[in-house]
């Protein structure tokens, strides 16, 4: 996934924790992120198109499989590059994660480590 600067990237997180180093990260970066608070927000009109999402999957507010599914099959967001998160125990949702159309599924330990490299679309 190659981003282009100042491109949008569509993030669904809900540890406020994460978000800030998410924001700050992307801030050192020159890359704008959009944190969605629900699943709508990823269809809206944005001035430039998402490039990718970035997703925990254990949402609590919507089911993030059927939103990735989802995300697949609208002409607005299936070009995408997803990259979900998980505890590393959680076998199965990653196995569920990738079949709905994950890009890549890490571990949190793994999206925190490579987050540098991930908004500035190294991975």
């Amino acid at each position: 996934m190659l981003l282009q600067k100042n491109k949008l990237i569509l993030v669904a997180v809900q540890d406020f924790g994460l978000s800030s180093k998410i924001s700050e990260t992307a801030r050192n970066l020159g890359v704008e992120v959009f944190f969605m608070r629900n699943k709508a927000e990823a269809f809206r009109d944005f001035k430039s198109k998402p490039q990718a999402l970035l997703i925990d999957l254990n949402l609590k507010n919507f089911d993030p499989i059927a939103f990735i599914e989802q995300a697949r099959k609208d002409s607005r967001t299936a070009d995408l590059s997803i990259i979900g998160y998980l505890s590393h125990a959680q076998l199965a949702l990653k196995e569920r994660a990738l079949k709905a159309g994950c890009d890549q599924v890490l571990t949190r330990l793994e999206f925190e480590t490579r987050l540098s490299t991930i908004l500035s679309g190294g991975i």
